[in-house]
């Protein structure tokens, strides 16, 4: 129990620091935008070593509607989307 107790800890510690990362990450994006910093107007920080979590996605391909032409592709299109790793 106490095993669990400190991994759930630890989880809630490591999301509350990937919050703030991505705050920190967020308001020096918005500076360099106001200051039309280093890079031009458009410039994006590095987030390549930022850790967004997982993400899930629901995925639905429907081709036969009741008020549209039948579509050809939309589930194998879904299929395919859902398979992206």
């Amino acid at each position: 129990m106490a095993r669990m107790k400190r991994e759930a800890e630890d989880a809630r510690k490591a999301e509350i620091a990937r919050t703030a990362e991505i705050a920190s990450l967020k308001q020096a994006l918005e500076a360099r935008l106001k200051a039309g910093g280093p890079g031009g107007k458009n410039a994006l920080p590095d987030m390549s070593g930022v850790d967004f979590g997982r993400y899930h996605a629901l995925v639905i391909g429907i081709e036969d509607y009741k008020h549209l032409p039948k579509l050809q592709t939309a589930v194998n299109d879904a299929v395919t989307v859902a398979r992206v790793p």
